[in-house]
């Protein structure tokens, strides 16, 4: 069993050129330095399992390269997730947009459709927002007539867009 300053020692003497190889795998120094830690603990588990390694840099190395894979790996497939969120969110927003474009096309069409006074009174009400008051002293009726014929042309328009 390997005592804790023989592995002091030789994890010292490798930990530099571990910091690279992870380096030039992950690209950033905070990662390195983490996986580094990773592989040297790993090591030291190892050792006080094992009596000795014959070749243990080798070893120490190839622990790093395979958590530095998995590390990548477990990095493509969040983006890969994310990415696939974005697409989904992007289509249901697409599919959506236009669902609410060709209601609203619908809904246009059958305002263009009702009597001229239901239409006038439909447009400034919902499209304008005017209010009733305003829409009654700008056709000169009655603030009950300017209801009555807003809910008749919501009735109509609500009935046409049900039946489609």
């Amino acid at each position: 069993m390997m005592t804790i300053e023989e592995f002091q020692n030789r994890a010292c003497a490798i930990r530099p050129k571990l910091f690279r190889i992870a380096l030039q795998m992950l690209k950033q120094e905070e990662d390195a330095e983490d996986l580094v830690q990773e592989t040297l603990l790993n090591l030291w588990i190892n050792c006080q399992k094992e009596n000795h390694y014959l070749h243990w840099d080798a070893v120490a190395i190839t622990i790093l390269k395979n958590k530095a894979i998995d590390k990548l790996r477990k990095k493509k497939q969040v983006f890969e997730e994310i990415d696939n969120q974005i697409i989904k969110t992007n289509e249901t927003n697409a599919l959506t947009h236009l669902t609410q474009k060709d209601a609203l096309q619908t809904i246009v069409h059958y305002i263009n459709q009702l009597p001229e006074l239901q239409r006038l009174i439909m447009t400034m009400k919902e499209i304008e927002d005017y209010e009733i008051e305003q829409i009654a002293q700008i056709t000169q009726s009655s603030v009950e007539s300017v209801r009555t014929n807003l809910s008749r042309a919501r009735k109509k328009i609500r009935e046409k867009f049900l039946e489609k």
